[in-house]
């Protein structure tokens, strides 16, 4: 009868050590890294979310509770249903491990990117059990991995362009310079041409003053300008999302399209950028594919929050004498003071058209358009490696 209170004494000394030993040496060695397979994809591809959980001491970790909130705009086909809260922007994501001394557990989070966007991964929080169930401790650690998420792409046969201006290929109206570098004859003196063209064997020649032919190049400058207005009456938040999302593709599609055929293409809009004091969405026209990346990051980034009215945005390249330019404006409404800065840019010498945004365009079959969804159905992998 002694033993039993021996017995008891011993387990409660045991159970108060091991205590002591998991609150001080728990999650001393723990680390727990998230990345992502890809750090830019466009709205409907897949990517994976690669977590690794590392126990890099002799003390094996009976439970470890990892806890993390995700946004809503990554799909994850892996999570069960148990596992997971969802919320209006985030969903909250709970998950258990048991880690062994000297083991690293790689795991693979399966992913469909459903919206535009930027997604930093959210603060985690690391909870250790000792061999008790108990809680001992708890870390948090700030992670910085980031993902960018592009407009989804369209097809040009699925965006309402104006039928006399943009055909084919993307073709816009050129607005032509002489070219210094290439003659193509000569042609007879005019009132202005400068003295040092004139070719004296052709004047000889046709007893007329006869000047250098130039050839014609193309300064081909294409401002891609959206407005986030649904209605002259919109005020600050888009009443309209789903029809202002299309219009980001249709700004995005063409944008990737023109720089593809070498025009200088820029962007302007009347929106929010995330994390940015509000003003005027400007991006100058620019070549190459670091501009793309540029431009389509710019609209990843574009808030469902108007600025201000669109008129403004082209009363102020207006006021800065802009001219020889293509101008795109994508808007849902022509507003009166709207179709007047078109007419003023027109009469500076710009070219101005138009891209209606509407429900019924939105709504038509749209074959070959966006970038297919992938179906990924597998559930997230897991590696464990034992280290030596």
């Amino acid at each position: 009868m002694t033993v039993i209170p021996w017995l008891i004494a011993l387990a409660l000394v045991i159970s108060l050590l091991q205590a002591v030993v998991y609150r001080r040496y728990g999650m001393r060695a723990v680390s727990h890294r998230r990345h992502y397979s890809e750090s830019v994809v466009y709205a409907g591809d897949p990517v994976d979310l690669v977590e690794e959980i590392e126990n890099a001491k002799w003390l094996p970790l009976p439970w470890l509770q990892v806890e993390s909130m995700f946004p809503v705009g990554l799909r994850f086909h892996s999570l069960r249903e148990e596992e997971i809260v969802q919320g209006q922007a985030h969903v909250f994501h709970q998950s258990l491990f048991s880690l062994p001394p000297y083991t690293r557990i790689v795991r693979r989070h399966h992913i469909t990117c459903l919206q535009r966007g930027v997604y930093g991964l959210q603060e985690t929080t690391l909870t250790c059990g000792n061999l008790l169930g108990v809680t001992a401790t708890f870390v948090k650690i700030e992670p910085q991995a980031r993902l960018t998420v592009y407009p989804a792409l369209l097809s040009l046969d699925d965006i309402p362009l104006p039928s006399h201006s943009w055909q084919g290929d993307l073709s816009v109206r050129r607005w032509t310079l002489p070219d210094p570098f290439t003659q193509v004859g000569t042609r007879e003196y005019e009132s202005g041409d400068p003295l040092h063209q004139i070719n004296w064997k052709a004047t000889a020649r046709s007893g007329r003053l006869q000047v250098q032919k130039r050839d014609y190049t193309a300064e081909r400058h294409l401002q891609i300008c959206l407005n986030v207005e649904v209605s002259e009456q919109m005020w600050e938040a888009v009443t309209d999302p789903e029809l202002i999302e299309f219009g980001i593709q249709c700004a995005a599609t063409i944008a990737q399209t023109a720089l593809a055929q070498g025009m200088e293409t820029g962007f302007s809009c009347n929106a929010w950028i995330a994390d940015e004091e509000p003003r005027f969405v400007r991006s100058s026209a620019q070549t190459g594919d670091s501009h793309l990346d540029a431009l389509l990051t710019l609209m990843a980034r574009l808030r469902m929050r108007c600025n201000g009215s669109f008129h403004t945005l082209l009363e102020e390249d207006a006021e800065e004498g802009v001219t020889g330019r293509d101008y795109l404006l994508i808007s849902a409404h022509q507003g009166a003071r709207l179709q007047a800065a078109a007419t003023h840019l027109r009469a500076m010498g710009n070219s101005v058209e138009w891209l209606p945004l509407s429900h019924d365009v939105l709504t038509t079959p749209r074959d070959g358009g966006a970038r297919p969804v992938e179906s990924v159905t597998s559930n997230s992998s897991s590696v464990v490696v034992g280290m030596h």
